[in-house]
């Protein structure tokens, strides 16, 4: 009981004892313990990407010309001599090629004879079949097919003027049953009051006769082969 009245004694005494703070003197706050932010911050926004700027094209001083002509003056190699269609689809890859009259020169030159070569063999091809069909034919061709050839040398004699007897000789048409059929038709009109009979004899070959032979053009038409 003494210790406690000693205590609190002591305890007045000090109070009394502590100056008191005067009126001119400012007393600092005592620091508050602030509370931590719970928020998370926020996330950094991602800057839109930059959009490129087009380069703008380089502008050229004239355009390029194309090195293909609106013609083409090709000349044909010796020896050789192509049908217009072979040379028109020649002149047309090397349009595409975009080659200039000097360069496609060059390569013709060197296609030229391969194309004459395609070409003779597709012809060939071609008259062979018309012959056969000739041969074949119910009307023109079997038992009556001299008659045919015949009448179709008499027709050609008549009215056929020497373009078309030296283009015979380069695409021999004739051979197709439709142009037999007309030259025939033809022939049989030249001779309406006379029977027609083919040289059982058969024809000669063409290299045999002179170019000014009568005879000539039925050699060259309907002429043996060697």
């Amino acid at each position: 009981m003494a210790e406690q009245l000693n205590t609190a004694g002591t305890a007045t005494a000090t109070a009394e004892a502590a100056p008191a703070p005067s009126a001119g003197t400012v007393t600092a706050p005592t620091p508050t313990q602030q509370k931590p932010d719970t928020q998370p911050a926020p996330a950094p926004q991602p800057k839109a990407a930059e959009t490129p700027k087009a380069e703008k094209p380089k502008e050229t001083a004239k355009t390029a010309q194309p090195a293909a002509p609106e013609t083409y003056e090709l000349q044909e190699p010796d020896g050789v001599q192509l049908q217009p269609s072979t040379r028109m689809v020649f002149e047309e890859f090397a349009r595409k090629l975009d080659l200039g009259n000097e360069a496609a020169q060059e390569f013709y030159a060197e296609l030229a004879p391969a194309l004459q070569e395609k070409q003779a063999e597709m012809l060939k091809t071609t008259v062979d079949g018309w012959q056969e069909s000739l041969r074949t034919h119910k009307e023109l061709g079997g038992k009556n097919l001299q008659v045919t050839k015949a009448l179709g040398v008499k027709a050609l004699d008549a009215y056929g003027n020497p373009e078309l007897k030296a283009l015979l000789e380069q695409l021999p048409i004739h051979n197709h049953p439709a142009v037999a059929g007309f030259l025939k038709w033809v022939g049989q009109r030249l001779t309406a009051d006379r029977h027609v009979t083919p040289d059982s004899r058969g024809a000669p070959r063409p290299e045999s006769v002179s170019p000014n032979d009568p005879n000539r053009l039925a050699a060259v038409l309907y002429g043996q082969k060697s």
